[in-house]
């Protein structure tokens, strides 16, 4: 080997052919020696990991005291973190469109979660992987980026299947878990079918990009066992813990089939949450760091470890793992390829990237609420919003955003004003017209169901800003907005309570809901049926009376006001009430059956007729009405529609106790011995144990043996 190196040697003294020459023969000799590269090297995998709502110090390698994140803690350990990483969009559909096309908000124009698809003229990340020989797969966890949104374009699998149910763990959350059926699953549904996709049969030869998106940080916070338990003060971090413990089975998974060591795996949040920083609770109002601030962290094969001062963004991320794999991107791509800045880390190093302006909106606001819009520019430590009463802040100096420097900075403010306006009016090929039209009533139902929505009609073609129009500022009006969803969780406890038979806890989260906002007559209605359950009838009294001031047509209202005045001795009065009710409603079927029984207590049996028909019809399958009805058929002895009902209750529910004996011994005033027989036994066989059944074995021992 010695003489072959001196004899290439040798050979640079030659004229440059022979220099040629050598170079040739030493890679042919390389060649040779390691079985020559026929192919391009196998590009590595891709899984890109969306967490929903999560803040970045919710993690633990963001310094988190509380986070449980081993899993992604110890991609942070190997890869890189990305400690100033921003957001440009505090809601859900626009921040994955920005992900997903590397366009920030003012290009790719999603402007919220109900009415807007991304155009097709979009370019995104799976369609540039697919165009790389990728497979590509998406399993998504929430209705707002299902595949109607065009977010889906280039995946071969989008999976947003949201059929199954939606199980809860939290009392309190029992009435929303029909209504998230449809709209959401659980994170571990998610996974477990991105698992399925994994097996090599599926998924084909190729490298692949999966995206993995996990809703549950959301709220209702409702973390699963054992994080419920575990997090009992703090489900939000519950919820973040689960999510971590999903990655890990990813993780695993990827493990097992020997892939992981050629997976670059990349964690990022859409967006944040607030928890009354700045009096905003959950997201999309504001623009603060709470919701703004987002983690990245990202590992795998020629990512080295490293920790990454200066900003990155939303739009970074999709030219970034495009670079990772050594990928054309996209002119379409706004983004940068951080790689390029990255690629000469150091194990443990930390780096400082080139600071680089960055623009972020929400129109929630006004989309859902009718309240200005607000926006913003970024640039080194500043921070500028701009809205109905702009703020400036110095993220350097105060974090925490608690010092507004606008009436202080005017210059620096009207500097980066000047700034933001040059970069929205800029040209772009780039900038698209999303189909902006109405949600139906079943988008805007799940939706609502997932906490989005106001109460005002969604605006679709903005023609002048907020501030020109004189729409509030959210700053000051999510006071009350926080108010009366306070009210409404409150509010939702303390039915689930009634609805349990707990009434105290019942009046304890009604009188909490009302003390966020006295204008909710629901809450008054819970706390007044709640006192009357607990015998407390004068307060009852006295809750209905008011309730009935502010609601004088409420039929449900003059019911339960009628059954007070019962239980206080009242008759008269109590009869006025129900007849209101039913004049106002007459299909309310309870106020038809406190008249009536409020008439056979005062031995007006005839009159009580009527009423406890009216129920009959309206609640066809209570058996134990007709049992009731029965009886009163036979004082009046019409026998003829006493067995109607009967007949009719025992074709309901043959098991009914009452409709048994009543039909038992109608059958024997009829002489039908043999059937009267039978329905006796069979009440024995079904309550041998019941205070009667000693009469009833009587009973049926005076028939005698039927043969």
């Amino acid at each position: 080997m010695r003489v072959f190196w001196m004899g290439i040697s040798r050979m640079r003294r030659y004229a440059g052919f022979s220099v040629i020459f050598g170079l040739l023969v030493v890679s042919g000799f390389w060649f040779a020696l390691f079985g020559g590269c026929s192919r391009a090297p196998r590009r590595p995998n891709v899984l890109l990991i969306i967490l929903d709502t999560t803040r970045a110090d919710a993690i633990g390698a963001y310094g988190s005291s509380t986070a449980k994140t081993p899993h992604i803690d110890a991609l942070a350990a190997r890869g890189l973190l990305f400690k100033k990483m921003v957001t440009q969009n505090p809601y859900t559909l626009g921040s994955i469109t920005t992900i997903l096309t590397s366009l920030p908000p003012d290009l790719h124009g999603i402007r919220d979660n109900s009415n807007f698809k991304l155009a097709g003229e979009a370019e995104t990340l799976a369609e540039s992987f697919k165009a790389g020989g990728f497979a590509t797969a998406a399993f998504v966890s929430a209705y707002p980026i299902r595949a109607e949104t065009g977010i889906h374009q280039g995946f071969d699998l989008y999976d947003d299947d949201f059929s199954m149910g939606f199980p809860v763990f939290e009392i309190q959350f029992e009435p929303m878990k029909a209504t998230r059926q449809g709209a959401e699953r659980r994170g571990g549904e998610t996974v477990s079918r991105a698992i399925e996709w994994l097996e090599p049969k599926r998924r084909g030869g190729n490298p692949f990009f999966l995206l993995v998106h996990l809703f549950d940080p959301h709220q209702p916070y409702d973390p699963p066992p054992p994080f419920q338990a575990e997090f009992r003060g703090n489900p939000y971090g519950g919820e973040v813990a689960y999510c971590d413990s999903l990655i890990g089975s990813l993780l695993g998974r990827l493990e097992q089939q020997d892939l992981l060591n050629s997976t670059i795996v990349a964690v990022v949040s859409d967006h944040g949450e607030a928890f009354h920083e700045h009096e905003e609770v959950g997201h999309g109002f504001l623009l603060y760091e709470t919701t703004m601030r987002v983690p990245w962290i990202m590992a795998g094969p020629q990512i080295p470890a490293a920790s990454i001062e200066g900003t990155a963004r939303l739009i970074d991320v999709a030219p970034t793992l495009m670079g990772a794999c050594g990928l054309k991107i996209p002119a379409m791509f706004q983004g940068d390829n951080l790689m390029s800045e990255l690629a000469v880390a150091a194990a443990g190093s930390t780096i400082r990237l080139s600071e680089r302006p960055t623009y972020f909106e929400t129109y929630y606001p006004r989309m859902t609420h009718h309240w200005s819009e607000l926006l913003g520019w970024r640039d080194g430590p500043w921070k500028y919003i701009r809205g109905p009463r702009p703020e400036l802040f110095n993220l350097e100096r105060d974090p925490d955003e608690a010092l507004d420097l606008y009436h202080q900075e005017r210059a620096k403010a009207a500097e980066l004003s000047a700034a933001m306006d040059d970069y929205l009016q800029r040209s772009s090929p780039y900038r698209l017209s999303p189909l902006a039209e109405a949600p139906d009533a079943e988008t805007m139902e799940k939706l609502r169901s997932l906490g989005y929505l106001g109460g005002s009609t969604p605006e679709r073609a903005i023609e002048r800003p907020g501030w020109e129009c004189g729409l509030p500022d959210p700053k000051d009006a999510i006071g009350a907005w926080n108010l009366r969803q306070e009210a409404n969780a409150f509010l939702r406890i303390a039915l689930v309570q009634f609805q349990a038979g707990q009434f105290e806890k019942a009046l304890e989260w009604a009188d909490r809901s009302l003390a966020s906002d006295e204008s909710r007559m629901d809450a008054l209605m819970v706390r007044a049926k709640s006192l009357a359950a607990l015998n407390r009838l004068d307060e009852a009294h006295d809750s209905f009376e008011k309730l009935l001031r502010h609601q004088p047509e409420d039929a449900a209202a003059w019911s339960g006001f009628g059954i007070v005045q019962d239980r206080l001795g009242r008759p008269a009065r109590a009869e006025e009430a129900f007849v209101k009710s039913i004049e106002l409603d007459s299909t309310l079927s309870d106020a038809h059956f406190n008249m009536g029984s409020l008439l056979i207590r005062q031995g007006r049996i005839r009159e009580a007729v009527p009423y406890y028909e009216a129920v009959r019809r309206l609640q066809p399958e209570d058996a134990s009405l007709r049992a009731d009805l029965a009886r009163l058929y036979m004082s009046l002895e019409k026998v003829q529609d006493m067995e109607s009902v009967l007949e009719e209750g025992y074709a309901t529910d043959p098991r009914h106790p009452g409709i048994l004996l009543l039909l038992a011994q109608l059958r024997i005033h009829q002489g039908n011995l043999g059937e009267g027989r039978q329905l006796l036994e069979r009440y024995l066989e079904l309550y041998p144990e019941r205070p009667d059944a000693p009469e009833v074995r009587t009973l049926l021992a005076s028939l005698g043996d039927e043969s």
